[in-house]
């Protein structure tokens, strides 16, 4: 599973936007770059763009809907290409 063997996990944020549709909806995106060590001292760094699709339920913003494009680890990718 993704970053169970994390030891350390950081993502950095470049360029963020955020969008609002009305008072219900937005939709934030950003580039990342992100470094993942794991317990035995491996680095993986990554990077790729990410969105949030939001929606404000009962006063709250909730995440409704994640995309992420660039390359996916591996465990997520073998589940992405069962689709």
């Amino acid at each position: 599973m993704w970053l169970a063997d994390a030891q350390s996990y950081t993502i950095e944020m470049i360029d963020p936007s955020v969008r609002f549709f009305g008072r219900e909806a937005a939709v934030v995106s950003f580039l990342f770059r992100d470094r993942d060590i794991s317990t035995a001292g491996d680095t993986l760094v990554s990077t790729g763009a990410l969105g949030y699709m939001l929606e404000r339920i009962d006063g709250k913003w909730k995440v409704a809907r994640v995309h992420h494009a660039g390359a996916l680890p591996e465990d997520l990718a073998s589940v992405a290409t069962r689709r």
